[in-house]
């Protein structure tokens, strides 16, 4: 039953409930509802529906009576544009407007259900129109002057709460149109950082590779003229072109571990051991003292051992480099519960100046380094250490003061240890080996190395040379002990190939694989591929030896 609106209590009653039900704070979906509903019960209406002023036109945006046959769900939503029916002139003129019978106005529109009589009265608030609040009645003439003015009076009312919500709404809509455009932005310079590192990995292996192929030859040559001279001038000369040397490969290491190359050679240990032996060596002779917190049950985990103690060492050096008047390094190691399966989290946290904000988000990025004489490679292949053993490096947001890293590990579960039984080594003394590589000055090398050895030594460039070889020295009765396969050769089978080649022979292979790149899973998994043994280029005499002597004595 609809009030008597022409009664002045009733009317105030009525805009009284209607102000009180305004007072709750709500979204403004739940807003445009709870005032359809609220006019629908206190003026007794057939139908109210709430349009709203949005980017593509007039949308019906809550409704009571016929319009609203679910729970808060319009049936047949509209959207007008601006301007057609009698709503939309509503909401261009900013005019109310009461039709005492549509069937006479050509401008009505036909909803859910016709309606023979309509009041539209337009929601203003600061002169702008926010929607229209509207109601249809089946039966002609059904709307009076006072509902006219109940009505205005009922969007007055709510035009400030429609305004605020729908503000509220808007800047929600826009924080998270902000957040997600934030979100693309950091995909992409992450997706381009990807790219950049991917290029020039590729650049670095292929230059690591043709350098370390130089250094070998290089480095064995020093290593020959040594054992031909004195301890004299010379002597002490060549053994410092040696040390260089050395030290040059430890940068094509870097080089290969940041671009593809790397893959570790993985085994079951303890990352806090790790950590506090690179880092005690890090900090040696600097004025930085070390401080560890170490869990006695921490789990093991799986690791290249040489790559991660480059890992511990890179953020060691960082901090020493950073404020070389010294300070205390923090390393905490801690099992982490509860990232799924079980994690090993080691903290390297510094009392240093801290990483400008400026500087944070290229840390990682190859060849950037804010020190004078710095290379750019430590941080960044350390992050790449840690990517291809499935774990992750970052720096941690939430540290006020100096540098704190995370380096998260996957833990994994202990496997008891085969003991090996002693065995006597067989001597290399007169031992035959074949030697394949494609690079001429690597095979002299090989020969004058392996001659040092007492080896009987034969070297070719291609596998059919190799396969003809082995043949050769079969049917001689003379087989070969051990072959020397270089894994890449351009233009022919490489040495996984050219092994495959010798064991179809039907004939036992002990090789030993050899290679510029570390990034092949040949190299960084041999026995998995059949091979005895593996030696990273560039080698001493002694790595040699070992090599070999390790094929030879293999069961």
């Amino acid at each position: 039953m609809r009030p008597s609106l022409s009664d002045p209590k009733i009317a105030l009653l009525t805009l009284t409930r209607f102000a009180q039900s305004l007072l709750e704070p709500r979204s403004l979906q739940d807003l445009l509802w709870d005032i359809a509903q609220n006019v629908g019960d206190l003026l007794g209406y057939d139908d109210c529906v709430i349009y709203l002023c949005e980017p593509e036109g007039l949308v019906q945006a809550a409704a009571f009576g016929i319009k609203s046959n679910k729970e808060r769900e319009i049936f047949n939503r509209l959207v007008l544009p601006l301007g057609k029916g009698i709503v939309g002139s509503v909401a261009q003129s900013g005019k109310p407007e009461r039709i005492e019978d549509t069937s006479k106005d050509p401008r009505y529109v036909l909803d859910t259900i016709a309606g023979a009589s309509e009041l539209a009265v337009p929601i203003l608030y600061g002169g702008a129109v926010l929607g229209v609040l509207d109601a249809e009645s089946p039966t002609p003439r059904a709307y009076t002057a006072e509902d006219e003015a109940m009505f205005v009076a009922i969007a007055t009312l709510a035009a400030p709460r429609i305004a605020s919500a729908r503000a509220e709404r808007d800047h929600a809509d826009a924080m998270r149109a902000l957040a997600a455009k934030d979100h693309e932005r950091l995909e992409r310079e992450r997706q381009l950082r990807e790219e950049r590192m991917e290029a020039l990995g590729k650049l670095a292996g292929g230059i690591a590779h043709d350098f370390n192929n130089l250094l070998t030859s290089i480095l064995g040559n020093i290593a020959m003229a040594r054992l031909d001279v004195a301890e004299s001038g010379p002597s002490k000369l060549l053994a410092d072109a040696e040390e260089s040397c050395m030290r040059a490969r430890g940068l094509t290491k870097q080089l290969l571990t940041f671009s593809h190359g790397g893959e570790p050679v993985r085994q079951i240990g303890d990352l806090g051991a790790v950590a506090r032996d690179a880092v005690d060596f890090a900090l040696r002779g600097s004025k930085w003292k070390a401080r560890y917190e170490i869990a006695a049950d921490l789990y093991p985990a799986s690791f290249d051992e040489g790559q991660m103690a480059h890992v511990f060492h890179s953020l060691a050096i960082n901090a020493v480099q950073a404020k070389p008047s010294g300070g205390t390094l923090l390393v905490q190691a801690r099992n982490r519960l509860d990232l799924m399966p079980g994690s090993v989290e080691v903290r390297v946290h510094d009392d240093g100046p801290g990483i400008p904000e400026q500087d944070r988000s290229r840390i990682f990025d190859p060849f950037f380094t804010t020190r004078t004489g710095g290379t750019g490679l430590g941080l960044a292949t350390a992050f790449w250490i840690l990517r291809r053993h499935g774990g992750q490096l970052r720096l941690d947001p939430t540290t006020s003061r100096g540098a704190c890293f995370l380096i998260t590990m996957p833990a994994v579960e202990r496997t008891p240890q085969k003991i090996a039984k002693a065995k006597e080594s067989r001597s290399l003394h007169g031992a035959r080996i074949l030697v394949v590589d494609d690079e001429a000055s690597l095979r002299t090398l090989l020969l004058m190395m392996t001659s040092r050895l007492s080896c009987s030594t034969e070297a070719v460039g291609t596998s059919d040379e190799a396969l003809a070889a082995w043949r050769r020295a079969r049917a001689e009765g003379r087989p070969f002990d051990a072959v020397v396969l270089d894994l890449t050769m351009p233009g022919d089978r490489d040495g996984h190939a050219t092994l495959q080649l010798l064991l179809a022979e039907g004939s036992d292979v002990r090789a030993v694989v050899t290679s510029g790149y570390h990034d092949d899973p040949v190299l960084a998994r041999h026995a998995e591929f059949g091979f005895k043994a593996r030696l990273e280029k560039p080698f001493s005499l002694r790595a040699l030896e070992a090599a070999l002597q390790q094929a030879i004595d293999v069961e």
